[in-house]
């Protein structure tokens, strides 16, 4: 072997480390083999030593992980060969890590501890931040790590006993990260085929993060915050005495998150919290040291519990709801729309290899940009541009209005034992940008309250949305996206006299001048007809819509939520009707674009 050139013994210990048990050169497995190789002699170690040789493990680091999204998102130093060098040495580290806990049977083999849990925090990162940069390599390294039965560790040891204590499960970074790994590797196939004791094992744990609204939060900033970054409100006369009345009506709530044991709620059990909370993380990643937030822990519940749903709609007793809550609506009525949705094509989410790495970028940076309402910068203005226009299909549920009035009041057996229901609905939703500031005669976040996502009466959305013709309305209230994709691609018309073609967001961040995306739109569900008006906040990209049932008068409800990865729209409805400082009557919803 020394008398062989420097290159070759290169190649001899590339393929040495590509090695393994299955014919596949990239197998997913650590580089074992290669430790024999460095042990031949001293001489060879020094020529191969990670220290001395960093191409030879960067070379074996793309053969056994996607790097694309690593350069897309972090520039070219992040794929040097001393960073994937040493990528590889913490991947593999942590990857056996995870392996080594499910072949024991123990989340945390080490025992409990501080120790350990950060241990658990940093294998669900990597997992989490693999899926997001999954374009077909690293699923293979996170089922050799057994990834799935560490999942089942996790909902085991972790969250069925937290579910089994008394109070709200935490909030916790490990618990959001678990869900929405699992969420994103979860082949909704396999719904189908759990047992009865697991379906309802599984809605027993998701319950509190999907109906109790009024303690997990669905928002990246509290969704009555028109401007972010609070200390950089453009109008602080009005915008910062708007936070500062809303943190005077949360005071006692803690800015660190929801967790067990926690402040007191205030005296009122029905006062919202809207205190504006900071979740930051720190962690390193591909030579990067990286300031963000976990993920949502409440979108990847939603995810969970409507994929549950759409393979067995059995758990759901929606027409004892539908009775209690609206008495005129029809059973062949919900059953006939039901149908539209049941394909196997509207569930959303899937298996990971459905996503490509790139459909997560939007989704990594809103965690970057927007983990401190008080100092993040955000994201750049129209960073969604594009992505909210179209058909979009899927479904809410509603808790039983007793129960959930009940549980507003403290009782904890009703979030588990009430009832609650799901319907489907169609959206075709059109965008629009419009300047906003001194001069241009709008205002961010709207002049009117946000119970109606900014939008009065006499706002000139409103008189689009009155002009929407009949036929149109009738196409979308059959089901069927002919006849509207011509529509969807277009321009659409102006809005005012500002109105500016599509703005990318590259392009936006040239400009000194400020944009809104605005929204219009209409839908049916089984209660009829609607129209749909709204923005999105700059910031984080929420989208807050108000959506009225016309011409059948069945009330106004406000959406509000995030368009994710996979062309998902996810969130939370509202009643309009309680004051926003109260908790009001809300719901899940998620949708998906056709």
């Amino acid at each position: 072997l020394l008398s062989l050139p420097p290159e070759i013994l290169d190649l001899i210990a590339l393929y040495t480390g590509l090695a393994s048990q299955t014919p596949i050169s990239s197998s997913p497995t650590p580089p074992q083999a290669l430790l024999d190789l460095l042990l031949v002699c001293r001489q060879i170690h020094a020529h191969l030593a990670p220290a001395n040789n960093p191409r030879l493990y960067a070379r074996i680091f793309r053969s056994k992980f996607d790097t694309e999204a690593i350069c897309r998102r972090f520039g070219r130093k992040a794929v040097s060969s001393r960073v994937l060098c040493d990528e590889l040495q913490r991947r593999c580290i942590i990857l056996k890590r995870i392996r080594h806990a499910t072949e024991l049977g123990r989340l945390r083999p080490e025992g409990p501890g501080e120790a350990s849990d950060a241990a658990m925090r940093e294998n669900l990162w990597l997992a989490y931040l693999l899926c997001t940069e999954n374009d077909g390599l690293n699923v293979a390294a996170l089922q050799w790590a057994n990834i799935k039965e560490y999942l089942s560790l996790h909902h085991t040891q972790e969250m069925l006993e937290s579910a089994l204590e008394p109070g709200y499960p935490p909030e916790s970074e490990d618990r959001a990260l678990a869900l929405h790994i699992g969420y994103l590797i979860k082949d909704p196939a396999e719904l189908t085929q759990e047992s009865k004791d697991e379906v309802e094992e599984k809605l027993f744990i998701l319950r509190p993060f999907v109906f109790a609204s009024h303690k997990f939060e669905c928002f990246y900033a509290p969704w009555t915050l028109r401007s972010l970054p609070i200390r950089r409100a453009e109008e602080p006369g009005e915008a910062m005495e708007e936070v500062e009345r809303e943190r005077h009506e949360a005071a006692g709530q803690s800015r660190a998150g929801s967790v067990r044991g926690s402040p007191a709620q205030p005296a009122n059990p029905f006062l919202a919290d809207l205190a504006p909370k900071v979740r930051t993380t720190v962690l390193y990643h591909c030579g990067q040291r990286l300031t963000l937030r976990p993920p949502v822990l409440a979108h990847a519940a939603y995810f969970s519990f409507f994929n549950q749903v759409e393979c067995d709609p059995a758990v759901v007793g929606l027409q004892a709801i539908l009775g209690l809550l609206h008495p005129s609506l029809s059973a062949g009525r919900v059953g006939e729309e039901t149908t539209v949705l049941e394909q196997p094509g509207y569930i959303p989410g899937g298996p990971i290899h459905s996503l490509s790495s790139a459909e997560h970028d939007r989704d990594l940076a809103r965690l970057v940009a927007c983990h401190d309402p008080y100092r993040s910068p955000g994201l750049k203005p129209c960073f969604f541009a594009g992505q909210l226009e179209g058909a979009w299909e899927g479904r809410f549920s509603f808790f039983d209005f007793d129960s959930y009035r009940e549980m507003l009041a403290g009782r904890m057996q009703s979030l588990y034992e009430g009832p609650f229901g799901e319907q489907p609905q169609v959206w075709k939703l059109k965008e629009h940008f419009v300047r906003v500031g001194e001069g241009s005669g709008y205002k961010e976040g709207g002049h009117a309250g946000v119970i109606s996502a900014g939008f009065g009466a006499e706002d000139p959305m409103e008189d689009r949305a009155r002009e929407l013709d009949a036929k149109e309305a009738a196409g979308l209230q059959g089901g069927s996206s002919a006849g509207l994709s011509a529509k969807a691609k277009g321009k659409g018309k102006r809005y005012g006299d500002d109105y500016d073609e599509q703005p990318a967001s590259k392009d936006v961040g040239l400009s000194t001048d400020r944009y809104e995306m605005l929204i219009s739109g209409i839908g049916h569900s089984a209660w009829g007809r609607f129209v749909l008006r709204g923005r999105v906040r700059a910031w984080d990209g929420m989208v807050i819509l108000s959506k009225e049932y016309r011409p059948d008068g069945r009330g106004r409800w406000l959406y509000r939520g995030y368009a994710l990865a996979g062309a998902a729209l996810v969130g939370r409805w509202r009643d309009s009707f309680t004051p926003r400082e109260m908790s009001g009557y809300e719901g899940p919803f998620v949708l998906r674009k056709r």
